[in-house]
């Protein structure tokens, strides 16, 4: 492929998620580094900045929560799409989420897209 490739950081502590995400957006000619936890996120950002940051909230070492806390300080012009595997609602949506829209793991017809 020729031209600008839009850079994604991915971050899922599940090795599942992060290969079929991975697969997924590489097949539509992203380019794509993914990470199993936000302290290892972080530290990608040392080394190039991504032209949006996707990450799980649920994970080990640096949750995703502090994580995108960081970001937004440091980085707050990065779009950041936070995702999460249980079930939520517009109504329920997880206080302290700093991303610009929220993504919900699982089927399509469970699946939900905040903004705030």
């Amino acid at each position: 492929m020729t031209g600008f490739q839009y850079r994604v950081l991915f971050a899922d502590d599940d090795p599942v998620i992060r290969r079929l995400s991975v697969a997924v957006l590489e097949s539509q000619h992203y380019q794509v580094h993914a990470v199993e936890d936000g302290l290892a996120a972080l530290n990608s950002l040392d080394s190039a900045l991504p032209d949006i940051i996707v990450s799980d909230l649920q994970m080990p070492r640096m949750s995703g929560f502090e994580f995108l806390q960081i970001v937004r300080t440091r980085f707050p012009h990065l779009p950041v799409i936070a995702v999460r595997g249980a079930y939520l609602t517009s109504a329920n949506i997880p206080n302290g989420v700093l991303a610009d829209a929220f993504l919900q793991k699982g089927t399509t017809r469970r699946m939900s897209c905040w903004q705030p």
